[in-house]
């Protein structure tokens, strides 16, 4: 959803968690859209209403717990979305992106410290190596280097990383036979071309697979 006008905001609400809450104040505040005076902040959601009755061109954000049936719900991406102001601007944008500095689009998945998050955006072109972040089950944002984050894995990829531990996994268990003291750490394995090569031979011909760690 694109916000442009205090309008946009009327009837649309979000969880009230604190990270929510901390950016949907932040959008309205954009538009002037202030927080109910005697809002107690202690409803299930926050939503944004038309003011009194005589004054039905200003809104105001109440905390609640009964939505209205016409209301829609608004999530992080669409409330820290960062529009394009200017043609020029824009240009900018998608030279950084054709030139593959960026590789990322918004909502694309992607794999930071071992966690999958979903991509929102570049805070701006002048800092095009820092992303904004967000995860969808914790509701959490986080700035972070755009050189930290990482694609998720293709299914040819993990194919060839599971064959690959297949195999060290059978080099532990022959070293361990021979009782060999100080065989190869799996980095320094997979670096070693001949005794892949020769692994993942005996891992193709048996078809063998390591069992995950439950």
């Amino acid at each position: 959803m694109s916000i442009k006008k205090a309008s946009d905001l009327h009837f649309k609400y979000v969880k009230n968690t604190t990270e929510l809450r901390e950016a949907f104040i932040k959008k309205c505040e954009e538009f002037g859209i202030p927080v109910w005076r005697d809002d107690d902040e202690t409803g299930s959601y926050l939503e944004v209403f038309a003011g009194e009755c005589d004054h039905y061109n200003e809104f105001e954000i109440i905390s609640t717990d009964d939505l209205e049936p016409q209301s829609k719900e608004l999530f992080m991406d669409e409330l820290i979305g960062i529009p394009t102001e200017t043609p020029e601007e824009k240009e900018a944008l998608d030279s950084i992106e054709s030139v593959g500095v960026v590789g990322w689009k918004n909502g694309d998945e992607c794999i930071y410290r071992g966690e999958v998050w979903q991509f929102v955006s570049l805070l701006s072109n002048e800092y095009h190596g820092t992303a904004v972040i967000f995860c969808l089950e914790t509701e959490k944002i986080k700035q972070v280097a755009s050189a930290s984050l990482s694609k998720l894995e293709t299914t040819q990829q993990r194919k060839d990383r599971e064959r690959l531990a297949s195999a060290y996994d059978l080099y532990e268990c022959g070293q361990s036979a021979i009782k060999c003291i100080g065989y190869e750490e799996f980095n320094s394995f997979k670096n070693d071309d001949c005794a892949v090569k020769f692994w993942l031979a005996i891992v193709d011909k048996t078809n063998y697979r390591k069992e995950p760690k439950s």
